[in-house]
């Protein structure tokens, strides 16, 4: 089976930028808490994986954090990465993974939170995320500063959330992150 391809093709995610990412937990399952008037309670699970976001920096010593929302099935985040800038990518496969690349960070907060969910029995054999995750370059002042708007309104906002099945409307902020 092939998969579809989501990151640029021959773009370096180790270098220099800000990433708005998403991750998405298997099924969509509200496993990390719920929303209420517009808060969101964390089940245990929600604060393991708070503790391990904000551990990020400690394993990926180029990766710094902004700000960051959990959400009952998902995760936004912006991590800047202070990388090497190497530009040249012309020797590396497309989907080959690099030690230090946004990926790579991603895919180690993952593996410690299903890691240490299981070991804390907070969760079972069943898989805690979906594959993959969804990433945005951030390109602007502009863009930054709409993205954390964004995130510190998602909570509010859960009613237009295209992760929330039950969502009520569409939130305008979807149109134009994917028109970017």
């Amino acid at each position: 089976m092939n998969r579809k391809r989501i990151r640029l093709r021959y773009y370096d995610y180790r270098q220099t930028g800000v990433y708005f990412v998403t991750i998405c937990t298997d099924r969509q399952r509200p496993t990390f808490g719920s929303i209420r008037d517009g808060d969101i309670s964390l089940s245990p699970l929600g604060k393991l994986v708070v503790t391990r976001w904000v551990a990020i920096p400690v394993h990926a010593r180029a990766v710094s954090l902004d700000l960051f929302v959990v959400m009952p099935n998902h995760i936004h985040g912006l991590l800047v990465v202070d990388g090497p800038g190497i530009h040249n990518e012309s020797k590396r496969r497309p989907g080959e993974l690099r030690g230090g690349s946004l990926g790579a960070v991603v895919g180690g907060f993952k593996a410690s939170v299903t890691r240490l969910g299981r070991d804390q029995r907070i969760v079972g054999t069943e898989p805690v995320w979906q594959r993959g995750f969804w990433e945005h370059i951030v390109r602007d002042p502009e863009g930054l500063a709409r993205i954390r708007r964004y995130i510190a309104e998602n909570p509010s906002r859960w009613h237009c959330d295209p992760e929330y099945r039950h969502r009520s409307e569409t939130d305008p902020f979807h149109r134009w992150i994917h028109d970017q």
